[in-house]
């Protein structure tokens, strides 16, 4: 559903750090306090957590070239990108980012090696998987599934999952083309052959619900994927001084954020007042206000039990 690949890109090259923040001190070596900031702070996860949103997905398979020939490889995967962007701008999103030659390209990559470790989702997951492992509590679920498709890391609050399964029941029916029972289809969540999910997962419309971007977004998203419509045409990103891309600059490629870095989920939306934008900035101001005195890793970890404790 989403080329997450393309986000990546735009991380390196469009959103190229500043010197201020290549000089950071390096975070101690944790890989669990910095999988745990990723999730929380830089996918939204105390949205999830704390807040209203359903779900988070995050990346789990982006890594960061280790060596001369990984760099190499990884140049020439992204020439390939930005020919076809090329070709066709409205679908690959570059938002006017370009590849720089090869020295600068090598430069940054040799520079994230001790810099951003944190973009190594593929390694911090399964330290993640090695120590903790996933789980399911009354609460939360943390596990991986296939999502559009590719493999994503899972972050789910299970009692507003099951209301929006309760309040979009016909919608969930009709597009699964399934009768389901709300109160035991999330025991199957993590089964990689349920058909239910395996469905909802590759739905536009569907899985926008239940990432919390709200019916009027997920359904016109889903309208606008489904007639092949540039989202420059009809969603808010026509109009390029109203596009939040830019508010993701800051947690991407920041290392140790405080939690007062937690960007408001971005999703496509259609207006310049959308309520769901609304109601996630409101819950920001709560989330940094209550957990601003907090360590909010310690916190995090305390919620995160994996069945392994």
């Amino acid at each position: 559903m989403y080329n997450f690949f393309i986000i990546f890109l735009l991380n390196l090259f469009l959103f190229l750090p500043n010197p201020g923040l290549m000089a950071e001190i390096e975070r101690p070596n944790n890989q669990i306090v910095t999988f745990v900031e990723n999730l929380m702070i830089r996918e939204g996860g105390f949205y999830t957590l704390l807040g209203s949103k359903p779900m988070t997905i995050f990346d789990i398979t982006c890594t960061i070239e280790e060596n001369e020939e990984d760099i190499a490889r990884s140049y020439e995967n992204s020439k390939l990108f930005f020919e076809k962007a090329k070709k066709d701008p409205e679908k690959s999103h570059t938002n006017g980012a370009s590849l720089p030659d090869f020295e600068e390209y090598r430069a940054v990559c040799l520079s994230r090696l001790t810099t951003h470790q944190f973009l190594n989702k593929k390694m911090l997951w399964e330290v993640w998987l090695k120590k903790r492992g996933t789980f399911s509590t009354p609460a939360y679920i943390l596990t991986s599934r296939r999502i559009g498709k590719g493999e994503m890391g899972v972050f789910l609050n299970i009692p507003q999952m099951l209301h929006i399964l309760k309040k979009h029941q016909n919608e969930f029916r009709q597009e699964t083309g399934m009768e389901f029972e709300i109160s035991a289809i999330l025991d199957s969540f993590e089964d990689e052959y349920s058909v239910f999910w395996n469905k909802v997962c590759g739905n536009h419309y569907l899985l926008g619900l239940l990432l919390g971007y709200g019916e009027k977004n997920a359904y016109l998203f889903n309208w606008l994927k489904t007639n092949s419509l540039p989202l420059s045409a009809v969603s808010i990103l026509r109009f390029p001084d109203l596009s939040r891309l830019e508010q993701t600059k800051t947690p991407a490629l920041k290392k140790n954020n405080p939690v007062e870095d937690l960007p408001i989920p971005y999703f496509v939306s259609f207006e310049i007042n959308d309520p769901e934008i609304q109601r996630y900035a409101t819950e920001k101001e709560k989330i940094i206000s209550f957990l601003k005195e907090r360590d909010y890793i310690a916190f995090a970890l305390d919620h995160l039990k994996p069945c392994l404790e």
